[in-house]
This record gives structure tokens, C-alpha cells and sequence, in this order.
């Protein structure tokens, strides 16, 4: 046990390291990534010099719809229907686990429209604490509920906050901004 040990300590230690490394590489890269997409003099500077995706044209906000029309239905069968048993029970499994990566994806998705540069004389800026912020707060005051009052899946009941506050922020967002005159000028492929 002690020669395995002292072979395998070093390549342990060693995966150990590398996989830091990489998780911190991996989490510096989107940091720096998302700081800068949040600066609004950035914003407002790449939409005056025309850099590419300052017109608010982007393509993201396709699957925030997406988003807005699937969360309603899987929510209403899970929470409503709920079925035990044989293919309901699959379809529930499968729609949550769709609805859990589809929410993902609307939410990098609103990030990046939502940060997307705009010309400051003829958009405003959609507010990211709203947008952005608002599904990950009631995510963690569903979660904290659940945990104080021991309702047994506190994860789940954060999950399920999150997933219905990015439906909300998700609606209003394409309700208020995506809407000719709001944030993407007339004229685009809103």
C-alpha cells in the first residue's frame, strides 16, 4: 500500500493541479469575458464605431424565445399534471431535464443580447441586474426558503425559483425591448 501510494500520490497531486489550472483558466477567461461585455462606455464606444453586432441584430434572442414558449408547457406538466408512472413520468424527466438546459442557454442567450452593443442615441440600454440579475436572486431566496423550512429539496425549489423568474424576465424582456421602438432599431430582423 505504501509503494501504491507513493506512486500514485504524484499523478493524483498532479491531475489535482491540472484540473485547478483549468477550472481557474476556464473561470478567469468568462470573468474577463462578461466584465467586458458589461462596461456600458464599451457598449455605447463599439456601437458609435460600427463594431460588429452593435446594430442589436442578434441572433441569441431566438432562443430566449425558445425559452418563453417551452418553460410555460414542461412547468404546467410537471408542476400540474404530474404523472407517476410510465411515458408521462419519462416526458416529465425529459422536460425538466430540457427545461434545465434550455434555461441555461436563454440565459447566457439574454446575457449576451442584453450586453450587446447599442447606439446610445437611438436605443437605451436594457438593464442586466433586472434581466440578468433577477432569476439568480430568486434562485437563491427559493433556495434559502427551502432550506429554512426544511421542505427537503431545497435545490430543487432554487432550480424551480430560477427557472420561473428567467421565464418572467425572459417575457418582459422580449415584451419591452425586443419590440420595434424599443432597443433594436425599426427596420432590423427583430
Amino acid at each position: 500500500m505504501v509503494a501504491l501510494a507513493a506512486v500514485l500520490g504524484p499523478v493524483v497531486v498532479g491531475l489535482g493541479v491540472a484540473l485547478t489550472v483549468a477550472f481557474t483558466t476556464v473561470a478567469a477567461l468568462v470573468g474577463g469575458w462578461a466584465t467586458t461585455r458589461l462596461q456600458r462606455d464599451r457598449r455605447n464606444r463599439a456601437a458609435r464605431s460600427g463594431e460588429t453586432g452593435a446594430t442589436g441584430r442578434s441572433r441569441w434572442w431566438l432562443a430566449v424565445l425558445v425559452y418563453a414558449v417551452v418553460a410555460p408547457v414542461v412547468l404546467v406538466y410537471v408542476l400540474w399534471v404530474r404523472p407517476e408512472s410510465g411515458v408521462g413520468l419519462v416526458l416529465s424527466i425529459v422536460g425538466v431535464f430540457g427545461l434545465v438546459v434550455s434555461a441555461v442557454v436563454a440565459f447566457v442567450g439574454l446575457f449576451i443580447d442584453v450586453t450587446a452593443p447599442r447606439d446610445p442615441a437611438t436605443d437605451r440600454l436594457p438593464s442586466v441586474r433586472l434581466y440578468v440579475g433577477v432569476p439568480i436572486g430568486a434562485a437563491v431566496l427559493a433556495y434559502a426558503i427551502g432550506a429554512l423550512r426544511a421542505t427537503g429539496n431545497p435545490v430543487g425549489d432554487g432550480t424551480y425559483g430560477f427557472v420561473i423568474a428567467l421565464w418572467v424576465c425572459v417575457t418582459a424582456y422580449l415584451v419591452f425591448e425586443r419590440r420595434p421602438g424599443g432597443t433594436v432599431p425599426s427596420g432590423s430582423n427583430a
